[in-house]
């Protein structure tokens, strides 16, 4: 057999390897759970639409049914475990690992876990196909103007016509928490070429010590993006 032969049949291998391994794994949705058994086991219930999905790939060469999937949804009412009108969630890259297909721009009626994942054998469906859960479900609420922040980095902006003081911004009734979550806000200005920080707990002279380019950010400017660390999860409402 000649080596391009080898070569062809090698990677056939390869491919019916990946196969047998990615099906051998694959999802089984063992019982169907009824409205009421769902609304009692699973945390979050809304409905939304799809605004924005992000594949994180875990390998660069290699695509997994198992890599994650962020989705990010606009609610429009909601029964369980959220108020809040913006939500992310995340599922799995395909069904094969019980992953749930969502669309950017469709509609959907959500059940999911943690108020973190959402699977494919949970009751989540289109919208348009899910009228005998809103029949059960009822009279929803509608979500406030707020937003979901979790611990570690996060990506806010500051929607005023004026600008702010960061302690204005970060002031604690903005925020719905348990304890001090913020820990600093950061501002990359593109033009300059540097960091601009706030940091509740260090001043710019201790932190210029790790970095003696970073500036103090000393206002928060409308419509420009700013990263806020969180040391845990919290309900942001911006001020007016």
């Amino acid at each position: 057999m000649s080596a391009l032969n080898n070569r062809y049949v090698s990677i056939f291998c390869f491919l019916l390897l990946w196969l047998l391994v990615e099906y051998s794994y694959a999802c089984s949705c063992t019982t169907s759970r009824g409205v009421e058994d769902a609304i009692s086991t699973y945390d979050t219930i809304f409905s939304a639409r799809v605004i924005d999905k992000k594949l994180e790939r875990e390998s660069e060469t290699y695509f997994s049914s198992a890599d994650p999937v962020t989705v990010s949804f606009e609610v429009y009412e909601s029964w369980k475990g959220t108020n809040t009108q913006n939500i992310s969630l995340t599922t799995m890259a395909g069904g094969a690992s019980c992953g749930y297909y969502f669309e950017v721009g469709q509609e959907y009626l959500v059940y999911s876990y943690n108020v973190t994942s959402v699977g494919l054998c949970s009751r989540t469906a289109l919208l348009e196909n899910a009228a005998e859960d809103l029949q059960v479900l009822g009279q929803g609420e509608q979500p406030i103007a707020g937003f979901q922040l979790y611990a570690g980095w996060n990506m806010i902006s500051h929607i005023g016509k004026y600008s702010i003081e960061p302690l204005e911004f970060l002031a604690d009734e903005n925020f719905e928490f348990e304890g001090n979550s913020v820990e600093a806000l950061w501002y990359w200005d593109a033009e300059e070429g540097r960091w601009y920080v706030y940091h509740r707990d260090h001043s710019i002279e201790e932190l210029q010590g790790e970095d003696a380019d970073l500036r103090p950010l000393l206002k928060i400017d409308a419509k420009k993006g700013y990263w806020i660390k969180m040391n845990a999860d919290a309900l942001f409402y911006h001020p007016n």
